[in-house]
């Protein structure tokens, strides 16, 4: 695709960029509270193995409580958010769409049924739009990860 092409689609998004910003906030959070698990199950592992005591987990608890929070706060603002994008992103493209098939000539509907015009915007909106907006954590998470 050419970078024309990228650039208009991305044009969409502009009106979103607190959601992408907070978008981009949550996913790093839950990316450093992610990579974190796995040494502190190693800490909660050496401690159970050398001391053969499962009193580590009166002190690590409440951290694990709090990862758990975490976590289900992170996730379901990210989605929140991302969502927010692809929707208003969807209702925007669909939107121009519309208005550009209302100003087609009639012949154009001649040629064309109307409701496989529609159905081909529908989708194509759709999954254009859930690609950039999911895509975008995607990379993220990759990146993060």
């Amino acid at each position: 695709m050419k970078k024309h092409i990228w650039r208009r689609l991305f044009s969409y998004s502009k009106n979103y960029k607190k959601n992408l910003i907070l978008m981009t906030i949550f996913i790093i959070i839950l990316g450093l509270v992610d990579g974190s698990i796995p040494f502190i199950s190693g800490w909660i592992i050496d401690e159970v193995v050398e001391n053969g005591s499962l009193s580590v987990f009166k002190r690590i608890g409440p951290l694990l409580v709090f990862i758990a929070l975490t976590q289900s706060f992170g996730v379901y603002w990210f989605i929140f958010n991302t969502g927010k994008v692809n929707a208003g992103m969807e209702y925007e493209m669909r939107s121009k769409g519309f208005k550009k098939l209302q100003r087609l000539s009639l012949s154009f509907f001649d040629k064309n049924s109307t409701g496989i015009t529609m159905s081909k915007l529908i989708g194509d909106v759709s999954k254009v739009c859930g690609s950039i907006a999911w895509g975008i954590i995607e990379i993220l998470w990759g990146f993060i990860m």
